[in-house]
């Protein structure tokens, strides 16, 4: 699963990748 949002990650753009980033770490908090 974390391979997959990687290639996602990858595919945006610097600024929304930081935006994912903190997305990813409030939303995958386990």
């Amino acid at each position: 699963v974390r391979t997959h949002l990687y290639n996602v990650f990858r595919k945006l753009s610097v600024k929304n990748r930081t935006q994912a980033v903190s997305w990813a770490n409030e939303h995958l908090r386990h």
